[in-house]
């Protein structure tokens, strides 16, 4: 059951980075606006694309797979925007983060949902808070290191590193 919850909280914390970092893209890829919007919009434009395959899989499909699959693809995604080198790059990163972001929450919600047949709605309940905990801790770690002077690359690596280690987790974990 941890796995799922902290599913959920692993992408409320990246997508909550990004916004944080919108100003540090715009100027370190000298961004215009339309280009930092693009970076957003195209998270929602793959995961649209993914969407039907995903939730379809997650009623025919190993839901321990789709985990490690959507956990995978948000590391590898969240590590390619760590280290993209041009605007291109990082683009590419947020589009992999929607094609690997609805297996891994959407799954982490059904999951949940399923853990607890009697009581699924105070399990959601609970979800949810770790969602909220994680939407204000992504923020925070990127205050912190822009006021330690820590790279937000540095950052990002570092939560790709935990991507990937629930990712493993998730495959061996029991459901």
């Amino acid at each position: 059951v941890a796995v799922t919850f902290t599913a959920r909280f692993i992408d409320e914390v990246l997508s909550g980075a990004w916004v944080v970092l919108s100003p540090t893209f715009r100027r370190v890829f000298d961004l215009s606006l339309f280009q930092l919007g693009l970076l957003f919009q195209v998270v929602d434009w793959v995961a649209l694309a993914v969407a039907p395959i995903a939730a379809s899989s997650i009623d025919h499909a190993s839901r321990r797979r789709l985990l490690v699959l959507g956990g995978g693809f948000v590391a590898a995604s969240v590590a390619l925007m760590g280290v993209a080198p041009s605007y291109l790059v990082l683009l590419a990163g947020f589009a992999l983060y929607g094609v690997g972001s609805g297996p891994l929450a959407h799954t982490a919600d059904v999951l949940v949902v399923e853990s607890f047949p009697r009581d699924a709605e105070r399990a959601y309940s609970r979800a949810t808070f770790f969602d909220t905990v994680g939407a204000l801790l992504g923020p925070a770690a990127i205050a912190v290191a822009g006021f330690t002077h820590v790279s937000w690359r540095i950052i990002l690596v570092a939560l790709a590193t935990t991507a990937a280690l629930h990712a493993r987790a998730a495959s061996t974990a029991t459901f």
